[in-house]
């Protein structure tokens, strides 16, 4: 994860007290590890349990991932870089581009269906909003038989930020730069709250990089 990202995550963590509790697992004082390896899945689509152990133990990382993802830091990283964003380049309101792409879901869960297009496959269709400059400002997930008009209307109702009389495109295919991250091309988590945090990790990388944050 780089490191910027992570200096905007670790200012959302709560703080970890050292215990003094005998029995159980330990709490790690150092979760950049864990971070990096959140990370390494979204880039590389692998399971949890083939994480490279040099970022330690695969259960004790999918741990701390549920954990945040429960207390919505991932959302809330993607809010804080969006922010920065806006302070450093000013979102690109001339413009709002939104797009809906389907992914398969070969394991289902929530928010999957079984895909008309696809063999009746089970699949997920995800709905994202963007500025003009492609920082993605809204985002929802449905399952693969949703109608577009559906998941459309809940996506400008869940965006960021509002401005009226905005332009709006449709179907502009803003969804190809999810193929740089393998873990988001194939929806493999069964929680749609663990695949909505993986994309809010993309989500507030994009916004950061596009803000000159990374140089």
């Amino acid at each position: 994860m780089p490191e910027q990202l992570w200096i905007q995550m670790e200012s959302l963590l709560p703080a970890r007290p050292r215990t003094t509790r005998k029995g159980g697992r330990p709490r790690l004082q150092k979760l950049k590890p864990v971070a990096d390896a959140i990370f390494y899945k979204m880039r590389t689509g692998c399971q949890w349990n083939a994480i490279p152990r040099v970022f330690g133990a695969s259960s004790t990382i999918h741990d701390y991932f549920q954990e945040w993802v429960e207390l919505g830091i991932f959302e809330r990283i993607w809010k804080l870089a969006l922010t920065e964003y806006e302070e450093l380049r000013g979102t690109s309101w001339k413009h709002q581009l939104l797009d809906t792409a389907t992914v398969k879901a070969p394991l289902g869960g929530e928010k999957t269906g079984r895909n008309p297009t696809d063999r009746g496959k089970l699949g997920s269709k995800r709905s994202i909003l963007v500025d003009g400059r492609g920082v993605p400002l809204s985002c929802e997930i449905a399952g693969a038989n949703i109608h577009d008009a559906q998941i459309v209307q809940k996506t400008l109702k869940k965006r960021k930020y509002r401005r009226p009389r905005n332009r709006l495109r449709k179907r502009m295919h803003i969804h190809s730069w999810a193929n740089q991250f393998r873990g988001l091309k194939v929806r493999w988590e069964k929680k749609a709250c663990n695949y909505e945090a993986l994309l809010h990790i993309s989500f507030a990388l994009t916004a950061l990089r596009i803000a000159g944050v990374f140089g």
